[in-house]
C-alpha cells in the first residue's frame, strides 16, 4: 500500500516538473532570443542585416502561450513577466526597424543605403530600460490590485 502511494506521489511530481518546464522553456527561449537580437543590434554597427528582424515576432507566440499556462499553474508574477517579455520582444524588431538601427538588406538598399542611427545604442539601451520599467510596473500594478499575491 504505501509502495503504490510512493509511486503516486513520484508520478504527480514528475507531472508537475514537465509542465513547469513546458511552460519554462519558451520564457527561457524567449529571453535568449530578446537578449540575443539586442546584443546583434549592438554589435551590427552596419544598421543592415540578412534577415528581418520584424519577422522575429513569431519566437514570441510560444512565450505568451506560455504566459497563460504560468498563470493557470499560479505563478502570476513569472506570468506577468512573461507576457511583458512575449509582447515586449515581439515590439522589438518594429522598433528597430522603424528608427533605423537595424533594417533587412534589401530594404536598406531600396532606401538609397541609409546610415545607421547614431542614436543607435541610445535607442537600444531605451527599449531594454522601457521593458524593464514596464515589466516591473505590470507586477506592482497588478499587486496593488491584488491580483498578484506576493510571496511572503
Amino acid at each position: 500500500m504505501r509502495a503504490s502511494h510512493d509511486l503516486e506521489m513520484k508520478r504527480k511530481k514528475t507531472k508537475n516538473s514537465l509542465e513547469q518546464a513546458a511552460v519554462f522553456l519558451p520564457v527561457l527561449a524567449g529571453a535568449l532570443a530578446f537578449l540575443g537580437s539586442v546584443a546583434y543590434c549592438a554589435a551590427n554597427g552596419s544598421g543592415h542585416s540578412g534577415f528581418d528582424l520584424r519577422d522575429a515576432w513569431m519566437l514570441y507566440v510560444p512565450v505568451l502561450v506560455a504566459a497563460v499556462g504560468v498563470w493557470h499553474l499560479g505563478g502570476r508574477v513569472e506570468a506577468v513577466l512573461a507576457a511583458s517579455l512575449g509582447v515586449l520582444g515581439a515590439g522589438f524588431g518594429f522598433f528597430v526597424h522603424h528608427f533605423g538601427v537595424m533594417q533587412e538588406y534589401q530594404f536598406w538598399i531600396s532606401q538609397g543605403m541609409q546610415v545607421r542611427n547614431p542614436r543607435a545604442d541610445w535607442l537600444l539601451s531605451g527599449y531594454v530600460g522601457f521593458s524593464l520599467v514596464v515589466s516591473v510596473g505590470a507586477i506592482w500594478i497588478s499587486r496593488m490590485r491584488g491580483t498578484v499575491p506576493s510571496r511572503g
